[in-house]
């Protein structure tokens, strides 16, 4: 059976309260996918996390793991020999195994956002091969220690910045192939404003009242006031233009809903 949301098999009451046993192995693990299975297990249930390491989890997700160890309430075991990258969920609900083995992993975008795909198994011969492959693998892999979150949150730091980088290369060029503007394509170097200025004014920005963002646009408003100080003289005539009469009438934004 094809499953296209994880999230629509498993997470509802009365599937949790049916587990009694839980294995599941994935290549990435989010914080938010381990408060999701500790929230709604039943107290007695342990679940067996298998991870791999190639795909980086975020350091919080990796501290989170470790409390759950530490106080009994997870086993955890990470893979570091080889590329990990199976998605693996088998349950045991009402004295039956269930399956399910696909794409997604052991993250919000894995079980709810992203377009993923599984396959549902329910025979019994097939969950307990499954069964017994998982425990095979859970049984040779490492345990996950605290010298081991200490260096993967050190790392961690380093390599989000590389990918948020390579999160926004990607995103100029999806937007290329579907004819969007991305501010992301602009090269700002040498701008008498920068790509932070313009996005003082952006859409998700327009009707903040945070500090630094209204901080940010005294700047830009300081920095209009430099550049019409240094050309006005130059194109008042050449172009009739000439002072807004009304000057609360100028606004920063082109939406009327913020005009006030």
């Amino acid at each position: 059976m094809l499953v296209e949301k994880l999230s629509k098999e498993i997470v509802n009451d009365d599937f949790w309260k049916s587990v009694s046993e839980a294995y599941i192995a994935s290549a990435l693990v989010s914080e938010w996918a381990i408060s999701l299975l500790d929230r709604n297990l039943n107290r007695n249930v342990i679940p067996k996390i298998l991870v791999g390491i190639h795909v980086p989890s975020r350091p919080n997700a990796w501290k989170s793991l470790y409390s759950k160890q530490s106080d009994g309430s997870f086993q955890v075991k990470i893979i570091s020999d080889i590329f990990f990258h199976c998605k693996v969920y088998l349950f045991k609900a009402n004295s039956i195994y269930v399956a399910f083995i696909g794409s997604g992993n052991l993250t919000k975008g894995g079980f709810f956002e992203n377009d993923e795909l599984f396959i549902k198994l329910t025979d019994q011969d097939q969950c307990q091969k499954l069964l017994t492959w998982f425990e095979t693998k859970f049984s040779s892999a490492k345990k996950l220690t605290e010298d081991f979150i200490e260096e993967i949150s050190a790392w961690g730091e380093s390599d989000q910045k590389h990918r948020h980088n390579q999160s926004l290369k990607l995103s100029v060029i999806i937007d290329k192939l579907e004819g969007r503007f991305n501010i992301n394509s602009l090269d700002f170097t040498d701008q008498f404003f920068t790509k932070r200025d313009h996005e003082t004014f952006s859409v998700g920005n327009a009707a903040s009242i945070d500090e630094l963002i209204l901080d940010r646009r005294k700047e830009v408003r300081r920095k209009f006031y430099e550049i019409n100080y240094n050309i006005e003289e130059e194109i008042k005539d050449k172009f009739s233009l000439y002072r807004h009469f009304n000057f609360d009438n100028v606004v920063s934004s082109i939406y009327p809903t913020f005009h006030g």
